[in-house]
């Protein structure tokens, strides 16, 4: 039991997580909620769980792993009840638990009012200086934390879920992280939710949301990979969104790295072309880069 609790602390990044016998107690996970003490609780043996801060509540484990944005628990969650006694689930009462898990997403998509709120600020405080329009602000859906200084872009997917989303704060040592804690990174993409599924789709892919705000203003196609890494979970995302895959990686040793991953995860499963800006400018969002530029380059492309 101490083995699975381990995995669940570590899948939802749980904090101040300790085990009490057949209980597991953390600070509640909810982004929403600033649990300073331990709150929430799950039942090890059941999978119900609760918050007696907020009222956070349900059913099953399953069922918190999808509200959270993680993939299904990749462990024998019914050997753990069978060792414990527990009356396992038969197969059509798992498979609705299943699918009132899914459903969660609806509950979860309530996140993105507390993520979106003060564009205006977003613009003033940190957007404005880098060359983004505060239309572009409100239609990816970015806001702003005015107490702790925090800018955060969501990750929708293309049915309107929001999957999970990057913060920035000036006064972080990292420049991005990705939220909430112990979310699938490899399932995002910052911007997916604005692609138009077609015949002859051209998707552009940059590294960083900044880069993605610019090229859409440039009047691109554009997801954000929020790293220089094609991950598999994206890999299959782009095969499936883009008739056409078109990078424009940064002009460094990570632009290297995602041209590889490219090779690696893309090639020969979609068209895929390197765009190169000229070697004075870092990346599409630098200082001095105008849609001229970066048309010049898209024609010089260089198909993998």
């Amino acid at each position: 039991m101490i083995e699975h609790a381990q995995k669940i602390i570590q899948d939802l990044g749980l904090k101040r997580a300790v085990v009490r016998g057949d209980e597991l107690r953390a600070s509640c996970p909810l982004p929403t909620h600033a649990d300073k003490s331990p709150s929430f609780a799950i039942n090890l043996v059941s999978g119900k769980f609760n918050c007696y801060g907020c009222d956070f509540r349900g059913t099953s484990l399953l069922q918190l792993y999808y509200y959270l944005g993680r993939s299904k628990p990749d462990f024998d969650w019914d050997g753990l009840q069978t060792e414990t006694g527990y009356k396992r689930k038969g197969v059509r009462e798992r498979e609705q638990e299943e699918e009132m898990a899914k459903s969660t997403f609806r509950t979860r998509n309530s996140w993105l009012s507390w993520l979106s709120a003060n564009p205006q600020l977003a613009y003033s405080q940190y957007l404005k200086g880098r060359g983004v329009k505060t239309a572009t602000i409100k239609l990816f859906q970015i806001g702003y934390n005015e107490e702790k200084d925090i800018v955060f872009f969501p990750c929708i997917d293309v049915n309107g879920n929001l999957i999970g989303w990057t913060e920035r704060c000036e006064d972080w040592e990292t420049k991005y992280r990705i939220m909430p804690e112990g979310a699938v990174k490899k399932e995002m993409l910052f911007g997916e939710h604005l692609i138009k599924e077609g015949e002859d789709n051209n998707l552009y892919v940059v590294e960083g949301v900044i880069d993605a705000l610019i090229m859409h203003q440039f009047g691109f196609q554009v997801v954000a990979l929020l790293g220089s890494e094609i991950l598999e979970g994206q890999a299959n995302k782009l095969i499936n969104l883009a008739s056409q895959v078109l990078l424009l990686p940064d002009n460094d040793a990570a632009g290297k790295k995602m041209i590889s991953s490219a090779n690696k995860r893309l090639k020969d499963k979609v068209p895929v072309s390197v765009i190169e800006l000229p070697s004075k400018y870092k990346d599409v969002a630098e200082k001095g880069v105008t849609l001229r530029i970066v048309k010049e380059a898209i024609r010089n492309r260089v198909r993998l």
